[in-house]
């Protein structure tokens, strides 16, 4: 690429063939102009978020089922929804609280990662698909948790 730049600018000064200075054959590319008529079209209005609060809950093998969104926003709500028939549907909405920071998802070894786990100020919280709070425990961290990772959840 620099030799192409070197060759091109030499030959604009000496007025040269730029195959017979560098011995090359160039082959000219064209550039494909596509043009996307883009529009807006709004599902869900939540309040405003932080990075990596929004995730899609994975769909059983083999079963046609709708997609569900789980949003957490700095309001402390989570809303989690799906679209059935181009309609926006809520499966549920948490009641307010601290500030959502970071949302995973999780579940037990094997299975799908269908629990939905946040992190609002040094407490964590998680939820089922369906709504059903079964954990929460606060940290002995003075900072907000920003960045959490669930790795396995085993029933005892």
């Amino acid at each position: 690429q620099r030799r192409v730049r070197e060759a091109v600018v030499s030959t604009q000064s000496t007025g040269t063939d730029l195959n017979t200075y560098c011995g090359w054959k160039l082959v000219g590319f064209k550039k494909a102009i596509m043009e996307f008529q883009l529009s807006r079209l709004d599902l869900m209005t939540v309040g405003s978020t932080s990075m990596k609060s929004m995730k899609v809950l994975p769909n059983p093998p083999g079963k046609k089922m709708a997609q569900r969104i789980a949003v957490g926003d700095h309001n402390g709500v989570l809303t989690c929804f799906q679209m059935k028939r181009s309609e926006t549907v809520i499966d549920f909405k948490t009641l307010p609280g601290t500030k959502v920071e970071r949302l995973e998802l999780g579940g037990a070894v094997g299975s799908l990662q269908e629990k939905i786990f946040i992190s609002s100020g040094s407490e964590v919280r998680g939820f089922t698909k369906r709504g059903k709070q079964f954990l929460m425990f606060e940290t002995n961290l003075s900072d907000t948790i920003k960045s959490m990772f669930v790795s396995a959840l085993i029933y005892i």
